[in-house]
């Protein structure tokens, strides 16, 4: 099983983007602080979210507002010009909640991603 369950603050506006095949997604970064003896830990999640899911985090998501996002654990591995290889751990949001100040959280969901979606996310 993989599944994987946030909550934090957006670090910025969620930015919106159509992939090579027209795939609307999503890129954006939460933030996850906690206490803990030696102080207060923050940690950052870089997050994906696709379709309906991302029109409405770019619609309603804000920097410094809260979400609660729920997706699975991604690898993303390239290597760069020089031949260095690099590997980056992800979210890929299925379900997003944003919480507007004074109302319930706004929920949107979404199917899990086809395959081909994240042809678009390559870095190369």
């Amino acid at each position: 099983m993989n599944l994987v369950v946030i909550s934090g603050n957006l670090v910025a506006d969620p930015e919106k983007q159509s992939g090579k095949t027209g795939t609307v997604y999503a890129q954006f970064t939460v933030a996850e602080s906690r206490k803990t003896p030696a102080g207060e830990k923050t940690n950052f999640f870089s997050c994906t979210c696709f379709g309906k899911t991302a029109e409405f985090l770019s619609e309603y998501g804000r920097k410094g507002g809260r979400v609660w996002v729920e997706g699975e654990l991604s690898q993303d591995t390239w290597q760069d010009q020089e031949g260095k290889k690099h590997s980056q751990v992800k979210i890929l949001a299925m379900r997003v909640e944003v919480e507007r100040r004074g109302e319930k959280p706004a929920t949107q969901a979404r199917k899990k991603p086809e395959p081909d979606m994240f042809d678009d996310l390559m870095p190369f």
